[in-house]
């Protein structure tokens, strides 16, 4: 056991390469420490863009942990109500983790797309979707922030 601490848990540690990996519980809040907006989907990917993937520090004792995930912020984590307009991100904002939709890679065979050059727009309306865990930001609520 190396008494380091990471995400997501792995037999090993990949810091030391230590065995023994002893889970722990990580908080369900964090801080917004940096993030980018993708604006081109990548190959595969027929999901909504654009979309922000950040990286919120945990604080963990002993120290603080940094993990990488989505970023939610035209969605109510509390209702998963489609939000106006996005949450505006700053670096230091409260964050919060929660379940989230994501479009999942499509393995549909694009040569029976009916669009041009294999694009099938009903493929980015109606993409796959899978459940996963992202960061919202704290402060999504109605009314004046």
């Amino acid at each position: 056991m190396s008494g380091l601490i990471h995400f997501p848990l792995q037999d090993v540690c990949p810091y030391t390469g230590a065995k023994g990996v002893e889970p722990i519980d990580l908080p369900s809040t964090g801080t917004l420490w940096s993030w980018t907006t993708v604006n081109a989907s990548p190959p595969g990917y027929h999901g909504a863009v654009p979309y922000s993937l950040g990286i919120v520090e945990m604080n963990v004792d002993p120290g603080v942990l940094r993990v990488v995930g989505r970023i939610e912020n035209s969605i109510s984590p509390e209702s998963s109500i489609s939000l106006e307009s996005p949450i505006p991100l700053e670096q230091g904002m409260d964050m919060t983790v929660g379940a989230a939709n994501v479009a999942l890679a499509d393995d549909r065979d694009p040569s029976e797309s009916e669009g041009p050059d294999g694009a099938d727009p009903a493929r980015r309306r109606n993409p796959p979707v899978g459940l996963t865990w992202a960061f919202f930001p704290r402060r999504v609520h109605r009314g004046n922030p």
